[in-house]
């Protein structure tokens, strides 16, 4: 914040030091706030290239870097996704987590918007969990249906793993494994979410999600739910 008494000494013109009134500004009058970025997805398919559209790992992608990537916007810190209707099915197979392939990591500050749970599906296409929330990310979700994530051999979170910041809110989680879909390997937790951070669920459905650990959700962080419901989780021995 620039004070008043900041500005630069008053000039010719001003000869009394009175407040300026008058001319052209100082510089620092003029200086603006940089505004984070509003990201329109307008693909369905997932991919990450240069053919002129913006797909939901693109948009992601940008808002992680500050960059432009296929035709979505450059990110400008916290970021807001567009996700109109449509199912978005993962296809990209691999255990990473820089976002290029598998599940959806997120770094940094972000919030993504669906069209409603029954209009945008974010399908994890049995290769990987959906989402990935990592340390220091803070995150809204709202509108999506997320499910058919499967989390891997022996990893945690088949719909999705938050180790940050996540508000989840009107919202379906549904049908998703923590292990290799039908395959529930030892250390596989959390079918729906496995949570290490602060998680926040509202107006949400969690169901009939499956892991040999906690079916639903694995909290071993902080963890608050309103007027939201888990149901039809299963154990798997």
């Amino acid at each position: 914040m620039v004070r008043v008494e900041d500005l630069p000494s008053p000039q010719h013109g001003n000869p009394r030091g009175n407040p300026w009134r008058g001319g052209s500004a100082p510089d620092v009058c003029r200086a603006k706030a940089a505004h984070a970025a509003a990201i329109a997805v307008t693909a369905t398919n997932d991919e990450l290239n240069t053919d002129g559209d913006c797909s939901l790992r693109e948009a992601i992608q940008a808002a992680n870097t500050d960059t432009g990537v296929d035709s979505c916007l450059s990110g400008n810190g916290a970021d807001t996704i567009m996700v109109p209707a449509g199912t978005y099915t993962l296809s990209l197979p691999s255990l990473e987590d820089s976002n290029t392939s598998g599940d959806l990591d997120i770094v940094g500050d972000l919030t993504i918007h669906g069209a409603g749970a029954a209009s945008t599906i974010i399908d994890g296409g049995d290769i990987d969990r959906v989402f990935d929330v990592q340390i220091g990310a803070n995150v809204a979700i709202s509108g999506l249906t997320i499910t058919n994530g499967s989390s891997g051999p022996a990893n945690d979170g088949g719909g999705i793993r938050n180790a940050g910041t996540l508000t989840v809110n009107s919202s379906v989680i549904d049908r998703n494994w923590a292990g290799n879909n039908d395959s529930y390997e030892s250390g596989a937790s959390g079918g729906e979410i496995f949570n290490s951070g602060v998680l926040t669920l509202i107006d949400t459905a969690v169901s009939d999600n499956d892991a040999l650990d906690g079916g639903g959700i694995v909290n071993t962080g902080s963890m608050v739910l309103t007027r939201s419901t888990i149901s039809d989780c299963w154990l798997s021995a």
